[in-house]
C-alpha cells in the first residue's frame, strides 16, 4: 500500500490516488510543504518505532 510520511509529526497517511500524490486521503497534509512528506510503503513506514499511524487514515491509528 503506498503511503505518505509526514516527516515533522512522523505521522503516516494514506495517500489519496494514485503514486506522485502528495496529498493525504484524510486531508491532512493540504497545507503541508511538500519538502516535509515522503513517498513510502507502510509497511517501511512503521518499521520505526517512532512513526504513527493517521487515526483518520486508518482504523488501528493513533491522532491525527
Amino acid at each position: 500500500m503506498n503511503a505518505l510520511l509526514n516527516d515533522v509529526t512522523e505521522t503516516v497517511h494514506r495517500t489519496e490516488g494514485d503514486r506522485g500524490n502528495l496529498r493525504a486521503e484524510c486531508g491532512a497534509t493540504v497545507h503541508v510543504n511538500a519538502d516535509h512528506l515522503s513517498e513510502t510503503t507502510l509497511t517501511e513506514a512503521v518499521d520505526g518505532d517512532e512513526v504513527d499511524k493517521c487515526g483518520r487514515c486508518f482504523d488501528d491509528g493513533g491522532g491525527y
